[in-house]
């Protein structure tokens, strides 16, 4: 499973961007202006005067309601007499796509079944998470916290004379905690934040 950063994905772009230069293009500044509303990044290289544009781009698109991608693409357009160039119009040389993991910490992975790893191990996390901070009670044996927790029984009204041998048992969640009385209701003892 490999999960990427958007720094190596700016690099990759980077590297093409380089990588026709090397070949003899430059940039083109007459169509690089402007921006679609999925194009996070474009730069537009000629080698013929922009008869001929290569756009080199970073673009974002939602083509499954459950993941967003970007992908890393490489446009040609033959015989430019404008200064739009639409993505739709160009001719794909080259496409890489990455899938979006976490747009908060901007990280992709590029295959589907890496994806569907990630959001299954992420579902996972999350179950255990909630168990563990929102539903687990844990119970506590010290005598110490058995005595500390008494002592604030003792403070409320009904448990004034308890002795501290009906503590049957007391645990513990993210609220506070729970002390069980024989015979008797349960008190509940809040946190204060």
């Amino acid at each position: 499973m490999t999960v990427l950063k958007i720094n190596y994905i700016e690099k990759l772009y980077s590297e093409k961007v380089a990588e026709y230069i090397m070949k003899g293009y430059s940039i083109n500044v007459e169509h690089s202006h402007g921006s679609q509303t999925n194009e996070i990044s474009t730069i537009c290289l000629t080698n013929d005067g922009g008869k001929t544009v290569l756009r080199v781009g970073l673009i974002r698109a939602c083509e499954d309601w459950r993941k967003e991608e970007l992908k890393l693409v490489v446009l040609k357009y033959e015989n430019v007499n404008r200064r739009t160039l639409w993505i739709s119009e160009g001719e794909v040389l080259e496409e890489r796509t990455f899938i979006e993991v976490d747009r908060e910490k901007k990280v992709y992975c590029e295959n589907e079944e890496d994806f569907d790893k990630i959001l299954s191990l992420r579902k996972e996390r999350n179950k255990n998470r909630e168990y563990e901070w929102f539903d687990k009670e844990v119970e506590i044996c010290s005598e110490k916290t058995k005595e500390l927790v008494w002592k604030i029984a003792r403070t409320k009204d009904g448990y004034k004379s308890v002795p501290k041998k009906r503590i049957t048992k007391v645990t513990k969640d993210k609220n506070g905690y729970w002390v069980y009385f024989e015979n008797r209701r349960t008190l509940r003892i809040r946190l204060s934040k």
